[in-house]
């Protein structure tokens, strides 16, 4: 009678919820938007007359359409000279009145960059500085203006009409500019082997790969200089101008083919903001209509944890009224061999971004408006890994597995080359980037990604069960949870059968299976039961029942030191993620995955009419190594507020119970607090313990380059050297969310009174719920304890121009 009772007392708040109105039980944390690029009418080599005192310098900022910024942020100019790397030799930049102008110095070639204020966004040219006259030669096709590589890269190969490869041509211009009338130019063919040249339709054709170039000259080499255009032909590389010569390339092809980049794939809004004739369109475009990816993405199998999906639907297979899981992953581009970015842009904003919206009222009573989902949309947010209830009617909670991709580099031995990728522009939200999936993901060895900006997903690179995966001279920015997330596919299953020794909540010692101590009423189930409900009166006790259950589903001995992926991290950059740079994951490994125990949340469960709870889906996850040296750099800097845990699980308690405070009156003051961090209660222990950094203005900010998952067993390896931060600079807290679990209020089973809801205690036993998911584990996170590291008066940005002078050699 005692358990019956307490099934009806736990079951009144989902009743309640399912016959009411959803809330969003969320604040939202707006965001400093970064412009998404710069406008000017530059090409990318200019000139200007030595006697020229100063030259006015003219862009604007480019931000996303609908989100203005909170704060409209300044360019800024600077100049360095092209054979040196000097600065101010051939030029130098001056501003007067908030205008900005170059000031020529003597005959030379210098880059002139404008950027943010920050320096994460930036556009460049070569400017020829010249006394009586020069040479212009550029590709007829605009360059990026935005690369990282200085070499320009074309590939062997172009599609024709049909979609066959062919020999490469590309069409060039030359200009002359100053006063002198330059005729009878001449062209000589430095490579005569590797390129030919069609002087009267200023055409070059490629005849077979390597290093090319050709110069354009006057009879009078004193007077103007000669201008040399030099590049890189990609042996069997092919050239893509559109959307469906990416597709050929990519999706499409069996193999793959190696990309060469010559524009940039852009969202229908920004295309429209544009006449650049290096743009195009990612997707197939027909004014005024949706783009329809279906046919256009790849699909491939989830290659992690599937064991919940199969169980399920299994069972569906038997009832039909039920709805199937898929287990099929979506990637925008799969990418099987090199790919040349030549520093465009990819953003797959069309794709992967909800194509509706929905006014909402956050929790302090804000209203805004949001990103949904619609029906035809085909990114809806990750896969599951476990749902406690039923998927798709509302879960007490759902841990999430693999979610789509932007770009899913498959394959080994692959090369990732100066693009700049991202999943969507997303506003000033970070939760926007709920649904969007990953950036770039990794399933291969000994991939290198290089001269890189990937940027605005729910994370940004994930690799798992990769080795020897390389990030080299990148920026990684604006992760709804990690930058990085670094893991492995390969786990193994609990032995359920293996004996080993638990403790009694009498303090006694057994030896049994798991299989026969978490059967139902036996004594693992009735410790479990007790703790979910709370009903036990020594704390250390449990402690130790609950930890002998822990150590048995995860045998650290099995794999300790049996290493499933690797990556190296050099001269990279983090910036903005929504909890911490780098994520090592692990896989979630509570008693309820092996077993269904504790047996009294199973009758809550089959309560709610869950029609099948699936067992022994969980794992032990086998650990990686993470190696970071360099100028790699942490920017991560946020609000202590803006830390968000809440794209790392899926909950609906929150919803439950703020549904039934306002059916039967209950106040904050009598129940608390109901949000994801108390349910997931990470960030409260970090705030006591993490190392933060204070502002003039008294804002709190903090910075987490690593975090470890906990719930299962994570025996990870990171090791960093970086030239600004050594690991004795930083300081890990370690996160023990079973202690504060053992302190909660439980249930009286002596005096349950139907007639008077304590939500209070119904609450706590449904924050329990989350742990018999994820398991006991610590969570561990590492911070910055050097003071005043990248912190000058505000979180900073990392500088383009550092990734183009490493690209450079310097």
């Amino acid at each position: 009678m005692k358990k019956k009772n307490l099934i009806i007392l736990l079951l009144i708040p989902f009743v309640i919820t399912l016959v009411g109105v959803i809330t969003i039980n969320t604040t939202f944390n707006f965001i400093e938007n970064d412009m998404i690029g710069i406008d000017w009418s530059y090409d990318e080599i200019e000139g200007i007359k030595l006697e020229d005192k100063l030259h006015k310098l003219v862009a604007s900022p480019i931000y996303e359409q609908g989100y203005p910024p909170l704060k409209e942020e300044a360019l800024v100019w600077s100049v360095y000279d092209s054979d040196n790397h000097e600065e101010n030799k051939y030029a130098k930049i001056v501003n007067e009145n908030d205008n900005w102008y170059l000031q020529p110095l003597q005959i030379g070639e210098v880059k002139v960059t404008c950027s943010n204020k920050k320096g994460n966004i930036f556009k460049t040219m070569t400017v020829i500085i010249f006394k009586e006259g020069a040479i212009v030669v550029q590709s007829k096709i605009k360059a990026s203006q935005n690369n990282i590589d200085p070499n320009i890269y074309y590939g062997e190969y172009d599609f024709d009409n049909n979609l066959y490869k062919q020999k490469a041509t590309f069409e060039f211009e030359v200009k002359t500019i100053g006063d002198l009338q330059i005729n009878d130019l001449q062209y000589v063919n430095n490579t005569p082997d590797i390129i030919e040249i069609d002087e009267v339709n200023k055409i070059v054709k490629i005849k077979t790969s390597g290093d090319a170039s050709f110069t354009v000259k006057t009879n009078n080499d004193e007077m103007v200089k000669p201008m040399t255009y030099s590049f890189k032909v990609v042996k069997d590389g092919v050239n893509v101008y559109d959307y469906n010569q990416l597709l050929a390339c990519t999706n499409k092809s069996t193999n793959g083919e190696i990309v060469v980049l010559r524009k940039s794939f852009e969202s229908v809004n920004n295309l429209n903001n544009t006449t650049d004739n290096n743009v195009v369109c990612f997707g197939n475009y027909t004014d005024g209509k949706k783009i329809d990816f279906t046919s256009d993405v790849y699909s491939f199998e989830t290659t992690y944890n599937q064991d919940y999906i199969k169980a399920w639907n299994e069972f569906v297979n038997s009832n039909p009224r039920y709805k199937k899981i898929s287990n099929r992953v979506l990637a925008g581009i799969r990418v099987q061999k090199d790919f040349y970015g030549n520093g465009y842009t990819i953003n797959l904003h069309n794709l992967t971004f909800p194509s509706s919206t929905m006014d909402v009222v956050d929790s302090n009573g804000n209203k805004t408006t949001i990103p949904a989902l619609s029906k035809d949309d085909l990114y809806r947010g990750p896969l599951p890994f476990y749902s406690l209830g039923e998927h798709d009617n509302m879960p007490l909670i759902e841990a999430f597995g693999q979610d789509n991709v932007g770009m899913y580099v498959d394959g080994s031995n692959i090369l990732i080359n100066d693009v700049n990728l991202k999943n969507c522009d997303f506003g000033n939200l970070m939760s926007n980037l709920d649904y969007v999936g990953t950036v770039l993901e990794t399933n291969g060895n000994n991939i290198t990604i290089k001269n890189s900006r990937l940027s605005n997903g729910k994370q940004v690179v994930r690799s798992f069960s990769s080795t020897n995966v390389s990030i080299v001279n990148s920026m990684l920015s604006n992760a709804r949870n990690f930058l990085l997330t670094i893991g492995s596919n390969d786990y193994i299953k609990a032995d359920l059968l293996k004996e080993y020794e638990f403790t009694l909540l009498n303090g006694e010692k057994i030896t049994s299976t798991i299989n026969n101590y978490l059967m139902k009423s036996n004594a693992g189930d009735d410790t479990l039961n007790a703790f979910v409900i709370g009903s036990f009166t020594d704390k250390e006790k449990m402690r130790k029942a609950i930890l002998d259950i822990q150590n048995a589903l995860n045998d650290e001995s099995l794999i300790k030191d049996i290493y499933k992926g690797s990556m190296n991290i050099k001269d990279t950059m983090f910036y903005r993620s929504g909890i911490a740079s780098i994520g090592m994951d692990t896989m979630f490994s509570g008693p309820f995955l092996e077993s269904s125990t504790p047996s009294v949340v199973n009758m809550l469960l089959t309560g709610l009419n869950v029609p099948y709870i699936p067992n022994h889906v969980g794992g032990m996850s086998y650990p990686v190594e993470l190696n970071i040296t360099g100028k790699t750099k942490f920017y991560d800097y946020k609000e202590w507020n803006n830390l968000d845990i809440t794209g790392l699980i899926n909950e609906n308690i929150s919803s439950f119970v703020d549904d039934a405070k306002e059916m039967f009156g209950v106040t904050d003051a009598n129940i608390g607090d109901i949000s994801i961090d108390t349910i997931f209660p990470i960030k409260s222990f970090l705030k006591s313990s993490v190392v933060t950094t204070t502002s003039s203005d008294g804002k709190v900010y903090v910075n987490i380059p690593i975090a470890y998952y906990g719930g299962g067993a994570n025996l990870s390896k990171v090791t960093f050297d970086t030239e600004d931060l050594k690991y004795d600079s930083c300081k890990l807290t370690v996160v023990d969310l079973l202690d504060k679990y053992l302190s909660l209020k439980g249930i009286d089973l002596d005096n349950i009174n139907l007639d008077k809801l304590d939500l209070a205690v119904i609450k706590n036993v449904m924050l329990k719920c989350v742990t018999i998911v994820t398991g006991y584990e610590p969570f561990k996170f590492i911070s910055v304890n050097k003071q005043g590291y990248l912190f000058d008066e505000g979180p900073r940005a990392p500088q383009a121009l550092e990734l183009i002078k490493n690209a450079q050699g310097e």
